[in-house]
């Protein structure tokens, strides 16, 4: 019983130290999401047929980020 608050101090205080490194992660995330484009055109040395790619690549960048904010907003509310 008495142990409890003292779980929960260390499953905050972890959260926190995740929370550093999110940014990192996020940038890393965003660098390498427009490897295959580069790869594609050093490759092929035309843009031709990027649209789906760069739609999906897109979209994974947007559910990363759109995910990273309500983390915080989360995070900083409670």
């Amino acid at each position: 019983m008495f142990l409890f608050p003292y779980l929960i101090n260390i499953y905050v205080t972890s959260e926190v130290v995740l929370a550093h490194y999110l940014p990192i992660l996020s940038s890393f995330i965003l660098v390498f999401s427009f490897l295959p484009l580069l790869s594609k055109i050093r490759k092929n040395r035309s843009v031709s047929g990027l649209s789906l790619l760069m739609m999906t690549f897109g979209l994974a960048q947007s559910l990363y980020f759109i995910t990273y904010n309500i983390y915080f907003e989360r995070f900083y509310i409670a």
